[in-house]
């Protein structure tokens, strides 16, 4: 073996030090030279290789000697008036700091990689979680607005609307509030006479809907209080930065231009600024494409009856209101009118929240689970550099040892440490936030809507300060457990035992680091097995209809055939035409499409069971072609479907799914009961069940079906109708031909939000994969990063134990008792880490409960696959080490221990 103390003698110049300073100081190289040979030994190099490694340590031998002779100059004592502060030394320290990574290439750039893909992973979601979570509404004084409700007491799971008369009643009567203005939910309107007709989607607000929300137009004006009269309302309409741009080539000239929508002739008033994005409900997901804003008294549904609910409401409060007394004055205001409109509101309850509550509330949960994983991930990453600077502690013990024998203080020690730890963490923060801008741009390519493009979400000031802080912590979670174990250390001990005394502090701090990375890693694999499993279950969900093989498209029937003779004739030619088309085998319509994400419902009133002045209970409404259900795949349970019949019926039927049936005639058959719908069942008729179909998830495969009522399309031709095409080949194929051929019917009639049916069908899993998946992919870093602190651990500790397994050898042990001797520690670490994260995961996933689909938090199959999976991957990491403690030569062995 090298005589490295020669070989140091041989290189370095002479130093310009006592003699016996000198010989400290070759000393204290021999033994560095002397570790690194060992390390890149237990590394698996071959010993050529090894001594080049070794050699290549120092570098420049003549700027080496420079260095330590600067380094050895006396430093003058502080001036009186001018004492030396706490960061007196801090430059010295970075540059010392730098030049030892310099010298350390390979373990600079493993260790800037592992904390950049901590830090990356952290300021992505950070980034996502502060745009859409942390931040205030983008409005004055966002704190005071509130969402206003309205819920029926009975069904709360059914989306909260307000009708016209009572948003009319409560702007009148409320003293909280100094504006209370209404929304009406996203219509899609048709523009006509600007070319081929175009389908937009358009918001009626109320006038004071943008001056509460502190808005100005970018060019023109928003709307007056006159143009929302009721009783006269005026046809403007306000465009949206990027539809103006888009069509109208951003120019001036906007300003009354005509726009012809769905018949009507509408004036250009005013264009909004291009960051607005109203965040507030119904429009998440679709807030980034609204074209058109008009006047809410436009709306024809402003001047339906109270019991049709259909806006949204906010409000903001007054100064010196506070939250909890406007919510206590809706209350009352809705408990007035239930008494006052029994009819339509008895049953019904009003509440407020803050707006910013509403806004965050849906997706809270899934944000908060995935910052929680990325800290994982990042605390993961730490200790895995903390093992790395121990196991670089070992070979620094004399270097750190010569500075204390000098009179270095503990605290001067440790924050030298602590400055490497510091420039480490700092060039993994200017890594990571290159990955967090691609992490960023991929979340916003694949995430869902409703979750990642309601919000500008980009890099700024905040993401920067976080990842500030981030490297602060990352300073102190990998760099203070070596600097604390190498400061506090006994250094006199391990400067006599050449190094060594280190060894066991060192080990027993690394095991306790890869004990913590398993835990960590198992906590995170439960939660991805959870995520999986409950989106296998959802996957395995019957959505109610066969999503193989169709086409979806919206049309409209023209303005100058809306007689209803003329709307039925306007969709049979639609139906004809398509199916002339090769490949489609049959066209039906109807009013709303399942996963559509829109609905309209309606009061039931059964017969023999409700009570006269009760409000019934309300059920979705939807209109149907006879083939609709054959063409849909939508089985019929009993009765029958629509036909010819009930074209010339004089008394109205209907069709209702199992889930009506069950819950409004238990026991009974539904076929031949009598019904009313609407909100005034006085005024109605009495209409006929003649069949039961299948239920059908129209809302995601993850909500339970609701009643349904199936009205004919014969009796209740539609404007719009939503066209369900069945193909006999690949749907996407033939999405342009139908398309064509259904603006082919009439130069007005348009073809928009054409689908394939299974893209709607993904799309109702859209945030539930996205979380599952994301979380699975940290999984997965989490449970390398565990295997590669198992690794490292488990080589460091056969390096070190070389001679005793050489001694055992020698002794007759075979190499099967070696191997047993490495694995044996590796899965120690691992199973202690498994009992721990097993632990802590049993407590961590019970809030995730809302997140899973006919899964238990502590599901046994997820808790046992997530230990498995570990346990295979520990002892995977034991193995190459535990292999090369097999191959020890006993002789060699023993001579270098």
């Amino acid at each position: 073996m090298r005589d490295w103390r020669a070989y140091v003698r041989e290189h370095l110049p002479a130093l310009k030090v006592r003699a016996e300073r000198e010989d400290e100081i070759v000393a204290e190289l021999a033994l560095q030279l002397e570790q690194a040979y060992a390390e890149a030994l237990a590394g698996g190099a071959q010993p050529p290789e090894a001594l080049a490694r070794a050699e290549a340590q120092l570098g420049d031998w003549r700027a080496l000697a420079r260095e330590i002779e600067a380094a050895e100059r006396p430093v003058p004592p502080p001036e009186p008036d001018r004492p030396a502060g706490v960061f007196s030394g801090a430059a010295h320290d970075l540059r010392y700091a730098l030049r030892f990574l310099r010298r350390n290439p390979v373990f600079l750039t493993i260790a800037a990689l592992t904390l950049a893909f901590g830090i990356g992973g952290n300021t992505a979601v950070f980034t996502m979680v502060d745009a859409l979570l942390l931040r205030s509404l983008p409005y004055p004084q966002p704190d005071r607005l509130m969402a206003l409700e309205t819920r029926k007491v009975q069904q709360p799971e059914i989306e909260p609307w307000t009708s016209p008369p009572d948003f009319f009643d409560i702007r009148e009567r409320s003293r909280s509030f100094s504006e209370v203005a209404g929304i009406d939910p996203v219509w899609n309107m048709i523009l006509f006479g600007r070319g081929e007709p175009e389908q937009l989607q358009c918001l009626f607000v109320s006038a004071n809907f943008f001056p509460m929300l502190g808005l100005k137009a970018e060019l023109g004006r928003t709307f007056a209080a006159e143009e929302d009269d009721r009783a006269r309302p005026k046809s403007v309409v306000l465009l949206s930065h990027a539809y103006w741009q888009r069509r109208f080539g951003g120019t001036g000239d906007v300003l009354g231009q005509k726009l012809t929508l769905d018949g009507g002739v509408f004036t250009v008033i005013g264009v909004m600024p291009e960051d607005f994005r109203y965040a507030g409900e119904p429009l998440a997901g679709t807030a980034s494409e609204i074209s058109v804003y008009l006047p809410l008294a436009a709306n024809p549904l402003t001047t339906g009856p109270r019991g049709l609910r259909c806006l949204k409401v906010i409000g903001r409060l007054k100064p010196g209101v506070s939250s909890a007394q406007a919510r206590e004055e809706v209350r009352s205001l809705g408990a007035a009118m239930a008494g006052q409109y029994p009819e339509s509101n008895r049953g019904f309850s009003m509440d407020g929240q803050p707006l910013r509550a509403q806004v965050a509330g849906r997706f809270r949960l899934t944000l908060m689970l995935l910052l929680g994983t990325v800290g994982f991930v990042l605390l993961m990453a730490c200790a895995n550099v903390a093992n790395m600077l121990l196991a670089r502690a070992a070979a620094r013990t004399r270097e750190i040892s010569v500075r204390v024998a000098l009179g270095a203080s503990q605290f001067r020690l440790l924050r030298q440490l602590l400055t490497e730890g510091f420039a480490l963490a700092l060039a993994g923060g200017v890594l990571g936030l290159a990955l967090a801008m691609l992490l960023l741009r991929f979340l916003s390519a694949v995430g869902p809507a409703s979750l990642v493009r309601t919000h500008k979400i980009a890099l700024d000031g905040r993401a920067l300060l976080f990842t500030a802080a981030a490297v602060v912590a990352c300073t102190l979670l990998a760099g203070l457990p070596p600097a604390w174990r190498m400061a506090r250390a006994d250094l006199a001990a391990a400067l006599r035992e050449a190094g060594r005394g280190l060894t066991g502090g060192h080990h027993r701090l690394r095991s306790a680091l890869v004990v913590v990375q398993v835990a960590v890693a198992l906590v995170l694999l439960v939660g991805a097995g959870l995520l999986i499993r409950s989106f296998d279950r959802l996957l395995d969900i019957n959505p109610g209809f066969d999503a193989r093989n169709l086409v979806t498209i919206s049309t409209q029937v023209p303005t100058t055939s809306r007689a209803p003779e003329q709307r039925k004739a306007m969709y049979e030619l639609m139906r004809d035409r398509l199916r002339s088309v090769p490949g489609v085998l049959d066209v039906a319509a109807a009013s709303r499409l399942p996963m559509g994400g829109m609905n309209l419902g309606s009061a039931l009133f059964i017969e023999g069971k409700s009570t006269p002045g009760e409000q019934g209970p309300d059920v979705e409404y939807r209109v149907a072609t006879p083939n609709y259900f054959a063409t849909m795949g939508i089985p019929l349970r009993s009765g029958r479907v629509f036909d010819e019949r009930d074209d010339a019926a004089p008394a109205g039927v209907v069709i209702v799914n199992q889930t009506a049936a069950r819950r409004f005639w238990p026991g009974e058959d539904a076929v031949g009961k009598r019904i009313k719908l609407g909100p005034s069942p006085e005024r109605q008729a009495w209409i006929t069940i003649v069949g039961v179909v299948g239920d059908v998830r129209h809302f995601g495969l993850d909500i339970e079906p609701r009643p349904e009522i199936y009205r004919p399309y014969a009796q209740n031709p539609l404007n719009s109708p939503i066209l369900v095409i069945r193909t006999g080949v690949d749907p996407s194929s033939m999405s342009g031909a139908v398309a064509a051929k259904v603006r082919s019917v009439h130069p007005d009639v348009p073809a928009y939000n054409v689908y394939v049916m299974q893209e709607l069908v993904d799309r109702s899993t859209a945030q539930r994969r996205f979380v599952m998946l994301l979380l699975s992919g940290f999984a997965v870093a989490a449970l390398l990063l565990a295997a590669v602190g198992i690794y490292g651990t488990v080589s460091q500790s056969v390096a070190q134990r070389t001679p005793e397994i050489g001694l055992r050898m020698a002794l007759g042990a075979s190499p099967g008792a070696a191997l047993g001797l490495v694995f044996r520690q590796g899965l120690q670490l691992a199973v202690a880490g498994i009992a721990i994260g097993s632990v802590a995961a049993a407590g961590l996933t019970r809030v995730m409960g809302n997140l899973l689909f006919e899964v238990r938090p502590l599901d046994p199959v997820a808790f046992s696959a997530a230990a498995g999976v570990l346990a295979g991957i520990a002892a995977l990491a034991c193995y190459v080490p535990a292999r090369r403690a097999t191959r020890v030569d006993p002789l060699v062995a023993l001579r270098e221990g």
